[in-house]
């Protein structure tokens, strides 16, 4: 009983929105307060290597072998947050397990990121449902088992009490041709996110407060300027800050619709192919500063918060797409309450 009522704690935030109790989850589930800043990448690992995994919180973002080993002492749940560039889903391949699926030993997959307060993507962003997003996993002989995801983020979560029990995971990124929901492996870049001209909502997180610059955007059917004027439209732009990894649980700080930055024609045609639509470089090398500037006056935005994010909502009846430059913000003001669960 006391083991089953630990285990539900931290996976109470699948368990209720699978079963629709979201009350249990604003009164059961852990604060956030802090716990973002375990969920960055280090910069300090090699390329490639065999580590064991740490417990109770591992950020692995280096494509290798990991491994763990129980020493029949912990007691406590192990979450393993996977990452992989933007351009990339995260693949794992999982063997060499030595445990048995019972109630003492459990060990599950889900395809995004959760911390018990919602979840990246969220369940309105992600293809699948909660339910087929979570899956036990348990050893099947000495055939690897191969999970993959829908974006660069996933995890792990388990408890093997027992002593010995333990199992090896093979991460392998794999390249995917249409990145939707990603979350930035580096707290500053340039990226592009597009809806593909289909009916779907699309992502950038950055969990680092952080200053965001528009280079580029066509979203709507307004192509002549970008406007803060979007109300009853299907395809905008939202900029989102919050102490979450959630966009329900985010604070909309901004919301943009229209055009905007060095506008290439082709942008628009190559879209409509299929072709992720990108700043052509050509016109960003010949146009001067002050060019940029007045192209994209008024496009900054700070979003002061453990997350920022970028949300790209579409009806299905456009080819929108939005390029940004985003930077580290240093400013240790944090502008969103950590909420009280």
């Amino acid at each position: 009983m006391v083991f089953r009522r630990f285990f539900a704690i931290c996976f109470i935030q699948f368990l209720c929105q699978v079963f629709a109790f979201p009350e249990i989850t604003r009164h059961n589930s852990p604060s956030l307060k802090g716990k973002l800043t375990a969920l960055r990448r280090s910069d300090n690992e090699p390329h490639a290597y065999s580590r064991e995994i740490y417990c109770p919180v591992d950020m692995i973002g280096i494509q290798g072998e990991y491994y763990y080993t129980s020493q029949g002492t912990e007691d406590k749940i192990c979450n393993v947050y996977l990452l992989a560039e933007p351009d990339e889903v995260v693949e794992i391949e999982f063997k060499d397990a030595n445990f048995q699926c019972d109630e003492t030993n459990q060990l599950l997959w889900f395809d995004g990121w959760s911390m018990g307060i919602g979840s990246f993507p969220s369940m309105n962003d992600h293809p699948l449902n909660m339910t087929e997003r979570s899956q036990m996993i348990c050893p099947e002989g000495d055939t690897p088992l191969t999970f993959r995801a829908h974006q660069n983020a996933a995890m792990m979560s388990f408890i093997l009490p027992s002593r010995g029990a333990g199992f090896t995971i093979i991460l392998k990124p794999r390249k995917t041709s249409e990145p939707c929901n990603v979350m930035a492996p580096n707290p500053s870049g340039m990226h592009t996110i597009t809806n593909y001209g289909g009916s779907r909502n699309c992502s950038l997180s950055v969990i680092y407060p952080t200053r965001i610059r528009v280079v580029e955007m066509m979203v709507g059917q307004n192509e002549a300027e970008a406007t803060l004027r979007c109300k009853n439209v299907e395809d905008y732009v939202e900029f989102l800050a919050g102490n979450g990894l959630d966009v329900l649980d985010m604070r909309q700080d901004a919301v943009l619709c229209g055009s905007a930055g060095l506008i290439n024609p082709a942008s628009r045609i190559s879209s409509r192919s299929g072709a992720v639509p990108t700043v052509v470089p050509a016109s960003l090398q010949s146009a001067s500063l002050s060019d940029l500037r007045t192209c994209t006056h008024g496009m900054n935005i700070n979003l002061n918060c453990q997350n920022s994010v970028v949300r790209l909502v579409s009806g299905g009846e456009q080819n929108n797409f939005i390029t940004v430059e985003f930077m580290k913000s240093y400013s240790s003001k944090n502008d969103c309450e950590f909420p009280d669960y």
